[in-house]
């Protein structure tokens, strides 16, 4: 055991204590001579600077005290207060106690290793200095540990705060590792409300049996109520592709119909002021206008219904500034004589319009040429409108007719119309300083269908011919007419109608021409109502 780690008993008295490690140092330092550092075989170590040296030599026999005394000293003061503490302890505070017992505890580690480099090389002289003391120099006197802060100043009287130490690190870290993730706490929490539904529903089966309803009852009920489900999601799934289905005709009206300023069955006409070659314009124009409206009502009505009644508008602002409006209808005839009594009628409407128009829309119509051009197959007209506000309108329309009666009975008759606006006209030329420009672009066809007369109707449909009146047929009665019959002929009229009016600089206020605009689509209807009104007799 050795010096520093021998301890006294309590009874002991420090004088004695002293006296004898005092002559034990004596007998260490008497026993061994001083000799050089180059006579023990042992490699010299530079002086440490915490020890200053004298620059001359040390006298033979003179006694050497080395700075351990002191340090002895103050180890065994330690000791001594440690031991009374121990028998009486004072009233002294938690963190000086704490300071004490660390000071000792590192003063004792100290010499410890002192006295193990002192074994090690036998004596520490001047002249000879352990590495570890040169490395780690000694100060005079005890360090003094700062007692613990916090943050705010302790008073009187007030209890020291909790100080934060290692354990509770631990414990800290103990409960973060407790919490559980968010995904499991969810996952238990879903497990426990299906275990309280699946509770629920066994407790309303319960109820149910206890009430005496059947259990078909509510079966019934679920079902329903499973079915009104479906179709509500189903309701809205077919919403959603009606949404995208009018999407995709709005991108297409908006990106081709509004910004294309021109028909499709347009053509640039111009006519001269001789008689002669205006009919030869006309008569070489005939076939092209109308194998152009044949193939465009075939193509446009492929996929549409045949006989029902449908209709198809749109009116917008062109690009350039003109205000266009489009048409495309479905009209049927029914219990008509022939094709040839729609068509003829058609006809008599175009010879009468500017009075069918003044008629109907109260619009004060005028015919400005004299029809001089005009045959079965074609003809001209100019008319200039007079609107309610005083707004002139002119239009310049050039009409195409063919009927074509097949001698065959496997072929089905038909009638086509094509209607274009002169662009040119030198005998009559536009006046737009005065008056508004109107085109109108048209293709209509005549097709014979044979439906069933639907059994709501009693009284059969009495029809005339407009050349004969009442009563008059220019063709032989057929004598099963007269016999009840479950089918009846329908003509259907189909018709693309696109009315443009053009930019004017007329001084012409904005209520005024918004009205002209929206009467473009009249002229449609007017046309329809003369010739219900030819074709059927009135009650």
């Amino acid at each position: 055991m050795g010096l520093y780690e021998r301890r006294m008993p309590r009874t002991a008295s420090m004088d004695a204590y002293e006296t004898e490690r005092d002559a034990r140092d004596y007998r260490s330092s008497v026993s061994r001579s001083l000799r050089p550092p180059e006579a023990s075989g042992r490699p010299s170590y530079s002086s440490s600077p915490s020890f200053p040296r004298s620059s001359f030599t040390q006298e033979a026999g003179r006694r050497h005290v080395s700075p351990g005394g002191t340090q002895d000293r103050t180890a065994a003061a330690d000791n001594l207060l440690s031991l009374i503490q121990s028998v009486n302890p004072g009233r002294k505070p938690a963190y000086e106690q704490s300071r004490r017992d660390h000071a000792a505890s590192s003063h004792f580690t100290h010499m410890g290793r002192y006295q193990r480099l002192k074994d090690e090389f036998g004596n520490t002289s001047e002249d000879v200095t352990p590495p570890a003391t040169a490395e780690e120099p000694m100060s005079r006197g005890r360090k003094r540990l700062e007692p613990p802060t916090s943050p705010k100043k302790r008073r009187v009287g007030r209890p020291a705060k909790y100080s934060y130490t290692e354990d509770d690190d631990d414990n800290l870290k103990r409960k973060r590792r407790d919490k559980k993730p968010t995904y499991i706490v969810r996952k238990e929490k879903k497990a426990m409300l299906e275990a309280e539904l699946v509770e629920l529903k066994q407790r309303v089966v319960q109820l149910r049996r206890a009430s005496g309803i059947p259990d078909s009852f509510f079966a019934e009920k679920e079902q329903l109520l499973s079915k009104i489900h479906d179709n509500n999601r189903l309701r809205t799934e077919a919403r959603k592709q009606d949404l995208l289905l009018r999407n995709a005709h709005a991108i297409m009206a908006s990106e081709y119909l509004m910004k294309c300023s021109e028909s499709p069955i347009e053509n640039f006409i111009h006519l001269t002021t001789d008689l002669k070659q205006r009919r030869a314009a006309l008569v070489n124009l005939k076939e092209t206008k109308l194998k152009q409206a044949d193939d465009f009502i075939t193509e446009r009505s492929k996929v549409m219904p045949q006989v029902t009644p449908w209709c198809q508008e749109s009116k917008f602002e062109t690009e350039e500034g003109h205000f266009c409006a489009e048409k495309m209808d479905n009209t049927p005839f029914h219990g008509v004589r022939s094709v040839r009594q729609v068509f003829e009628a058609l006809q008599f409407f175009f010879r009468n319009m500017e009075i069918s128009i003044s008629e109907m829309l109260g619009d004060i119509t005028v015919r400005e040429d004299d029809d001089s051009t005009a045959s079965d197959a074609f003809s001209n007209h100019r008319l200039v409108s007079t609107m309610s506000h005083g707004v002139k309108v002119e239009k310049n329309i050039v009409k195409f007719f063919k009927l074509v009666e097949p001698e065959h009975e496997g072929q089905a008759p038909y009638a086509l119309v094509a209607t274009d606006s002169v662009d040119l006209d030198d005998m009559y030329p536009y006046v737009p300083q005065e008056r508004i420009r109107m085109d109108i672009n048209a293709a209509m066809k005549f097709t014979e269908h044979f439906c069933k007369i639907p059994p709501n109707r009693k009284t059969k449909t009495r029809t005339r011919h407009p050349l004969y009146g009442s009563g008059g047929f220019p063709y032989p009665r057929d004598p099963e007419e007269d016999q009840d019959d479950e089918y009846e002929r329908v003509v259907v009229l189909t018709r693309f109608f696109r009315v443009k009016l053009h930019h004017t600089e007329m001084d012409i206020p904005p209520h005024v021409l918004q009205e002209v605009r929206q009467g473009l689509a009249c002229f449609s209807d007017t046309m329809v109502q003369s010739m219900h009104r030819v074709i059927y007799e009135s009650r």
